[in-house]
Parts: C-alpha cells; structure tokens; sequence
C-alpha cells in the first residue's frame, strides 16, 4: 500500500517536452513548502528536481502529521469527538471513478499556467483527462488572495471543465483555516433562482466568484456557440476554498445556462453559506437530481470551519449531497461513501465536530488529509509532475 502510494504521489513528469522551472518558480515552490511545514528552506532544495523536492515535503508532511494526531490523542481539551460512519453504502465503480477522475481536474487547477494551458500537467494531464483542452486560464487578484482557475472542454467527457483552485497565499491552508474561524456569513447572497432574503455566504466566496465571472460565463457562451459543443455538460470542479467558490459558480452558471446539464464536484470544501442558505440551495434541481457532490475526508479539518450551530441565520452550515472518504488512508483506491441521509450535516456521514480545536493539527485531524487526501492527488504547490 506505502509503495503505491507513493508511486502515485511521486510520480515520473509528463513525456511532452515542457521548460525547466525556472528560479521564480522554484522560490514559490520553497515558500509554500516553508509555510505549509514553519521551517527554513534547506539550501539543497534549490537544486534537487521536482520528484526530490515533492518527496521532501510529502514524507515531511507526513511525519507531522501523525506525530501531531498522535500527540494530540486523550488529549481531552482538543481531541475532537468524531462521529465514526455508520454508513455502509459505498457508492458504485462508476461514481467511485467520476468521482475520482474530476479530482484530476482539480488538482491540475494547482499547476503553474503554462502546464495547464499546454495540459501538461504530469499525472493530472494524463488518464482520464488526457485530450483536454484550456481555453481559458484566469487569475484575478482580490486585496490579497488570487482567484485562480480555468475553463476547458474534454471530448471523452462530453463536458466543458471550469475548475477552480484552493488557496496558495504564503499564509497557506492553516492561516486560512484559522481566519475562519473568526468570521461569519455576512454576504447577502443575490441571484436570479431567488434565494430568501435572509441567505448569507462568506463574502470572500462570493467576491472571489465575482472577480472570475465573466471570464467563467463569457468563455462558456464561447464554447457552447462553437460547432459541436452545444450539448456538452458543465462540470465544475473545486478544492478547498475553490471548493466553496465553485457552490457559488454554480448557480450563475445554471442562471446563464438553463438548457445545460450542469454537476457540480468539490473536495475539502468548507461550509460556504449559513443554515438558510443551505436548505435553500438544497432545493435546486441541480442537487435534488444528485448532480452536486460534495467530497470530504475522515481527518480533513477544513471542511470543520466555519464553524455550524443552531441558529440558521448567524452560523454555517454545510449543504448537500456529501460523499465521505472514511477510512485514514491517503489511495486512489480509498473507499467513498454515499452519505444515507443526504443531509448537510450528516452525522452519520461526515466526521461532524462537537468541538473543535484552533490548532488543525490537533483533535484528530490532519492537514495532510487536505493536500493529499483525495484520491491520492497531491495539493503540492505548484509541483506538478
């Protein structure tokens, strides 16, 4: 199992010809691994290739990790009281692999632009995504966090991609974890499919959403105006904060695109919305007919924050349809769970928190579920092998 695991995490780079990373990139890569790990960059890290540098930073992370889970076990002020799944519907091959095949997609959302607009994008190129097509890759700046992303069409899928990328600030995933923690849903959240007036998101989810929305919706109106895309699907994909930005894509979407089918596939996502929000989004068509699938991991800490309550209008709260990744193991081959009773906050599905530490690191959870949980696709940083 380690082997394959690492086979799949420490993969050999695309056999398309591609540029060596150059010395900006390969700083970006060393400052997200420093922040990610709170070390000082070793002087070889500078030279050593990819495959080194990501094999670094994975056996690292993984160290961590278990140290830290292990140390925070009967530890009574952070261990987190996990709901262990009750659930036994494990979902079908099918899902199992149309589920995993659009965690490719996300990943890829990670790359440097010239790897995902030439779709060289190692691994996550190839398989299942091999013969996509960019035709759009974005990056807009909000104050101080980057809306990053692409649109795409795969002839195989019969479907155009827009994929949207987590967060990769020098704070990294912790910081943002953290400052969740401190907010609430105070974005009136305005559509044309008429949510309650008392329906709030994050506002950082929206205005990231916004910032990329005529790039999301004119390319789209693009591809379905050209010769033999007119019935392709929309899929789109997100992981953790691209995640939550990918829930609100989605209603524009189907508001721009009401002949489309559109699905919907987030990984790690975190709670996007308050209570009334949610239940509302749950009544689409789109989520009723089981086209938004909503990933998350057994020690994944993300999908924790913002933290939920009773009250529908000042806390969080997660909408449906949730899959679960149960087991601690970081495979392709992980099992995946059909939560049974479709719910938000399925407790008999998602590992719901009865409290929750501030340190990620602790209570049971584990970053590196987050970066390399789904599916085995490794969230490295601009590694892309």
């Amino acid at each position: 199992m380690r082997a394959a695991i690492l086979l799949s995490l420490i993969v050999v780079a695309a056999a398309a010809p591609s540029p060596a990373i150059n010395a900006a990139d390969r700083q970006k890569q060393i400052s997200y691994i420093t922040g990610i790990l709170n070390v000082k960059a070793d002087p070889s890290w500078s030279t050593i290739s990819d495959a080194d540098l990501a094999d670094v930073f994975q056996q690292e992370l993984l160290s961590r990790s278990t140290a830290a889970r292990q140390a925070a076990a009967g530890n009574l002020k952070t261990t987190v009281t996990r709901r262990v799944t009750q659930s036994t519907d494990e979902v079908t091959q099918d899902v199992h692999d149309d589920l995993a095949t659009h965690a490719y997609y996300m990943s890829a959302a990670y790359c440097l632009p010239f790897f995902v607009q030439t779709w060289t994008c190692g691994s996550r190129c190839r398989g299942p995504t091999d013969g996509t097509q960019v035709w759009k890759y974005f990056d807009k700046n909000i104050l101080t966090q980057d809306v990053v992303g692409y649109v795409a069409t795969n002839d195989n899928l019969n479907a155009i991609i827009v994929a949207y990328r987590g967060t990769l600030s020098p704070q990294n995933a912790l910081v943002d974890i953290d400052l969740l923690y401190q907010s609430q849903p105070h974005s009136t959240f305005s559509s044309s499919l008429g949510p309650p007036a008392n329906a709030f998101v994050h506002s950082g989810f929206q205005n990231a959403y916004q910032a990329s929305a005529s790039d999301v919706i004119g390319t789209i109106n693009d591809i379905l105006s050209s010769d033999g895309f007119a019935d392709y699907e929309i899929h789109v994909v997100g992981h953790s904060m691209g995640g939550a930005i990918a829930s609100i894509a989605t209603l524009d979407i189907i508001s721009n695109f009401p002949n489309s089918v559109v699905k919907t596939y987030t990984y790690g996502q975190p709670r996007t919305g308050n209570k009334v929000w949610s239940d509302w989004y749950n009544t689409l068509p789109i989520v009723t007919s089981g086209n938004v699938s909503r990933v998350t991991h057994n020690v994944d800490p993300v999908p924790q924050v913002p933290l939920t309550c009773s009250n529908p209008e000042l806390c969080y709260h997660h909408h449906n349809s949730p899959y679960f990744l149960p087991d601690y193991t970081y495979s392709d081959s992980a099992p995946v769970v059909a939560c049974e009773s479709k719910a938000g906050e399925d407790v008999n599905c998602q590992a719901t928190e009865a409290f929750v530490t501030l340190n990620p690191l602790q209570g049971g959870f584990d970053i590196g579920a987050h970066l390399i949980g789904y599916f085995d696709h490794n969230i490295l940083g601009f590694i892309c092998l």
